[in-house]
């Protein structure tokens, strides 16, 4: 079985850095999830 590796990219959706880094990753097709670190997690059972 291969599993597929996801970049995780955690911040403040509002940091300049943060929207810089998912501009460039959406640009180049990379997939990735976008974690907001100031707000709980979400759990699926």
């Amino acid at each position: 079985m291969i599993l597929a590796k996801t970049t995780v990219v955690y911040g403040i959706p509002n940091c300049d850095t943060v929207k810089k880094a998912r501009a460039w990753l959406e640009e180049h097709g990379v997939p990735f999830e976008f974690h907001h670190f100031k707000k709980p997690a979400s759990t699926t059972n």
